[in-house]
C-alpha cells in the first residue's frame, strides 16, 4: 500500500517469535527499523496499534496482552470474540434502536455487525486515536453514508455535545491497560445515563484487573440507580455491564424470548443464550 500523508506506510513482516505461522502489520516510515519495532512489541513498549494475521483471521492489538478486535478473513462482518457477541444481547429487548453510539472503533467488529444487521439504525462510532482509524482498510470497514459515520473525538467530550436521545450505547473503549481511564469516572457514567432515552440501554465492557473493575461497577450502580446487570464475559478479565434508565423488571422478557428466536435466524448469532444470561442476571439482581 502507498505511504500516507504522514509519510508512513504498511509493512507486512513475519511475526518472529510472537505467534507461530503469523504475520505482523505495522504502519511505520519506509526506512523504519522494523526489528526494533518488533522488539518493542515483545517488551510492551510499542506505542502504536498493530495487527496480527493467522491463516483464518486478523487481530488488532494495542499490546500483546489483549486482543482488541478480530476479523475472520472469509466473514469480515461476523463477531468472533465472545464478549462482542454478548454485547449484542440488548437486541431482543430493544430490537429497533433509532440512534446507536459505539465508543471505541478497534477493528470495527461491532460497527460492521450493526451496519449489516440494523439497516434502520443510525450508527455513530467514536474513536479518539487516529492511528486506529488508519487500520480501517485492513479490517474492511464500510464507507460512511447517511446512516453510518465515524467521528474522531474524545467520546466523553462528544457525548456531552449529543442532543438527540440515544437508544443504545456500546462502550468498548480500551487502552493497553484495559477500559480507558476517560470512561472510568462517576461523572462520565452520570452523563451516559442522561443521554439515554427512557428505555435506552448502555452496554459497557469492563476490562482490566478485577479490583479496578469492581470499583467501576460500584460507580455504575450508583449512576444508574442499581439498574445494572453484570455478565462475566467468556474471556479473561472481561465483565459486561448492561445499564438502563428503565427498571429491568418492567421489560417484557417473554416477548424478548420470541424476538431472540427470530433474530438468531436473521443475524446468524444465537441470541437465546445471551438473553438467558441477562435474565439470570436480572433475577439475581432482584434477589
Amino acid at each position: 500500500m502507498p505511504a500516507g500523508a504522514d509519510g508512513r506506510r504498511w509493512h507486512r513482516l513475519p511475526a518472529e517469535g510472537l505467534y507461530s505461522g503469523e504475520h505482523l502489520w505495522l504502519r511505520e516510515p519506509a526506512d523504519a527499523d522494523l526489528r526494533q519495532a518488533l522488539k518493542r512489541i515483545r517488551n510492551g513498549r510499542y506505542r502504536r496499534p498493530f495487527a496480527l494475521d493467522s491463516v483464518r483471521s486478523r487481530r488488532l492489538h494495542f499490546s500483546l496482552r489483549y486482543v482488541q478486535s478480530e476479523m475472520l478473513m472469509d466473514y469480515p462482518d461476523a463477531l468472533t470474540l465472545s464478549y462482542t457477541r454478548q454485547m449484542m444481547g440488548f437486541l431482543p429487548l430493544l430490537p429497533d434502536p433509532r440512534e446507536l453510539m459505539i465508543v471505541g472503533l478497534g477493528g470495527g467488529s461491532l460497527t460492521k455487525f450493526c451496519y449489516r444487521h440494523l439497516p434502520q439504525t443510525r450508527i455513530t462510532t467514536v474513536e479518539i486515536n487516529p492511528e486506529v482509524l488508519a487500520f480501517g482498510s485492513l479490517f474492511q470497514l464500510p464507507a460512511e453514508d447517511a446512516r453510518h459515520r465515524i467521528v474522531l473525538a474524545d467520546a466523553a467530550d462528544h457525548l456531552s455535545q449529543v442532543t438527540t436521545g440515544l437508544d443504545v450505547v456500546l462502550l468498548d473503549g480500551c487502552d493497553a491497560q484495559g477500559t480507558a481511564r476517560r470512561f472510568c469516572s462517576p461523572e462520565f457514567f452520570r452523563e451516559l445515563r442522561g443521554k439515554l432515552r427512557h428505555e435506552g440501554i448502555a452496554v459497557i465492557n469492563l476490562i482490566g484487573v478485577a479490583s479496578r473493575a469492581s470499583r467501576l461497577l460500584e460507580d455504575l450502580r450508583s449512576a444508574f440507580d442499581d439498574q445494572v446487570l453484570v455478565l462475566n464475559a467468556q474471556a479473561n478479565d472481561n465483565r459486561l455491564v448492561f445499564a438502563s434508565r428503565w427498571p429491568w423488571s418492567l421489560r417484557d422478557w417473554t416477548d424478548a424470548e420470541a424476538r431472540a428466536v427470530a433474530l438468531s435466524r436473521a443475524c446468524r448469532l444465537d441470541f437465546q443464550p445471551l438473553l438467558q444470561q441477562l435474565r439470570r442476571a436480572q433475577v439475581q439482581a432482584q434477589a
